[in-house]
């Protein structure tokens, strides 16, 4: 009985080393893994990139007083002249730009994804048109063929004084700083036109015939108009990751540069709520040459030299803010149990559980595992998992000495939040002929929506074991203790 009652110490002071020093316990149990099993390899790198289609567009109809700018009207010029002419027009324009490109969230950094903006080569699209419409009238103080004529004429709206400027033009979005064609600029020009002959004496309603006196005002217009545009930034309204405290804003600055994006990790496609903003310069110039001549029985008679009427137009600046732009990025989310009881087995046998690892995200999760014995995974330990599809993990436990043994499978995988991914392992190590077995109480089913498929013990290595395994472990050392004694 002595002797029985010293076991028994024994026994306790051997718990007592497996419940205080979990550590020197994974140590005794670590063997040499098998070939075939546990990958001897590096663990491999997992950069990723998600690509989303995304366009900003603006537009802004031909309608007139689009420029902000006033009616124009000369006056009569030039001063002092027998001859002079008298110009109001109004101006109308309208733009149209677009840019096509990319959200990019790629990976590893940690600890998430980094949002950036790429433009398609010469994805971006501008196109620009200018119309001015005109009013004429004269004002004459001249003697002609000894007759006196002094008259302010209104001429009408014909033929048509209706001139327009059109352009349009690619480049590479997004026009931020470090964009080459930043600032983007395009214009049109008018050469050194004629645009219209006007008859005087008809306007006048004279009855001098045509073939014997003809006095005519021509009119010749040369100018340009452009735009100027260069992007501003680029801001991002992300997804609240925390209901506890607000994300601030992204915003955009640079060509292609880069910043975290902060995403709930339970978020399978993080939706964001992107908005572009960038300022436009509109300017315009017009010069008129009025010319008057004067023919008598079909030959020129006199001709008054051009003179240049200019008309520096005064630049607008117009701040754009784009309609904004949702886009989502389809990034690989890695889910399964933090802790796996993969069985009992006797010592010098295997026994295998599976661990379940799903993709509850909405991009390809690929990933491999790494343990330490007395664990093994099969080899090669690599996985790759459809967006919400799972794989089934083999898990193999070989104990070498008996008792609880712990071990850590981590995961690597393209999961942008959660990599390297820990799982808890436990096993139980059994003497040959023992009781082999995992108590009730030390076995917990995994809470996720698919049927897991694995064991999994909801014990804290750092608190003492439970009774139900108290009492099986004792069991383990008595019962071998009996059969040597008889």
């Amino acid at each position: 009985m002595v002797r029985r009652l010293r076991y028994l110490a024994l026994v306790c002071c051997c718990l007592g080393l497996v419940v205080v020093a979990p550590g020197l316990a994974r140590a005794q149990d670590a063997g040499a893994p098998d070939a075939g099993d546990a990958s001897p390899v590096e663990p491999l790198d997992y950069p990723e990139q998600v690509r989303t289609p995304i366009r900003f567009e603006y537009e802004s109809l031909a309608v007139e007083g689009l420029c902000d700018m006033p009616p124009v009207d000369t006056g009569w010029v030039p001063a002092n002249s027998p001859i002079q002419v008298r110009f109001t027009f109004g101006i109308t324009c309208g733009y149209r730009i677009l840019m096509d490109g990319y959200a990019v969230g790629s990976w590893p950094d940690r600890p998430g994804p980094q949002l950036s903006f790429r433009g398609q080569s010469l994805g971006g699209f501008y196109e620009m048109t200018y119309t001015f419409d005109f009013d004429v009238s004269v004002r004459l103080d001249v003697e002609i063929a000894g007759v006196q004529i002094t008259e302010e004429i209104d001429i009408p709206y014909v033929p048509d004084l209706h001139f327009g400027l059109y352009d349009k033009k690619r480049f590479t979005p997004f026009l931020l700083i470090g964009n080459p064609d930043r600032p983007f600029e395009i214009q049109d020009d008018i050469p050194y036109t004629h645009i219209i002959r006007i008859d005087l004496l008809q306007l006048m309603g004279t009855s001098i015939p045509s073939d014997l006196l003809g006095v005519y005002l021509d009119i010749y217009l040369s100018g340009y108009a452009g735009s100027r545009f260069e992007g501003r930034r680029i801001i991002v309204e992300t997804n609240q990751s925390n209901p506890e405290f607000t994300f601030p804003p992204l915003e955009f600055t640079i060509e292609n540069e880069q910043k975290w994006l902060p995403t709930n990790p339970a978020d399978a496609t993080p939706m964001s709520r992107a908005t572009y903003e960038g300022a436009a310069t509109h300017y315009a110039a017009l010069s008129i040459f009025p010319e008057v001549t004067l023919e008598l029985m079909g030959n020129q008679f006199m001709n008054l030299p051009l003179f240049e009427i200019p008309f520096p137009l005064p630049d607008t600046d117009e701040y754009w803010i784009f309609d904004p732009v949702s886009f989502g990025l389809g990034l690989p989310n890695l889910f399964t149990a933090d802790r796996m009881v993969v069985g009992a087995a006797e010592i010098g046998e295997e026994v295998e559980g599976k661990l379940t690892i799903q993709n509850v995200g909405g991009h390809l999760l690929r990933g491999e595992a790494y343990v330490d014995p007395p664990f093994y995974v099969p080899y090669p330990p690599r996985f790759e998992v459809a967006p919400d599809g799972a794989v089934y993990l083999p898990v193999k436990f070989r104990p070498t000495l008996p008792g609880l043994a712990t071990g850590d499978l981590i995961l690597y995988s393209n999961d942008p939040n959660e990599s390297p991914k820990v799982v808890r392992l436990e096993g139980i190590g059994c003497e040959e002929g023992g009781v082999c077995e995992v108590p009730e109480d030390a076995i917990w089913t995994c809470e996720i929506e698919r049927k897991c498929g694995c064991q999994a013990s909801d014990h804290d290595p750092s608190a003492p074991l439970g009774t139900g395994l108290l009492v099986l472990l004792a069991l383990l050392w008595i019962r071998p203790w009996n059969r040597r004694r008889r």
